[in-house]
């Protein structure tokens, strides 16, 4: 079995090259603290504590569902129980709920 953290590092690598080959600009965080980048790290903790990878090839298929996932089925508290796909698509405003660590 390959380890998690393996594993989060090819998913990045992967996720990384995906967002170049779409011209998508990449957000990293300036000081290294998980609040600055909190899609990336809720991400990480979906697949850390909600699946098990035993290979590359099922780590690349895992990153496309939970990416899915992420977007289409999973509400998100910040977006009032949401999916972001929904918020996106209706262009919807809805009130954040989140709290700022950073004032």
């Amino acid at each position: 079995m390959v380890s998690v953290s393996y594993l989060l590092f090819i998913l990045t690598i992967i996720c990384v090259k995906l967002l170049h080959d779409n011209q998508i600009n990449i957000s990293m965080t300036e000081h290294v603290d998980p609040l600055e980048n909190a899609i990336a790290e809720r991400v990480n903790g979906i697949i850390i504590n909600e699946y098990e990878v035993d290979n590359l090839t099922e780590a690349r298929a895992l990153l496309k569902e939970i990416v899915k996932l992420y977007n289409e089925e999973r509400p998100h508290m910040s977006l009032g129980m949401l999916t972001p796909e929904l918020v996106y698509a209706e262009s919807l405003k809805p009130k954040k709920v989140w709290k700022n660590h950073y004032k």
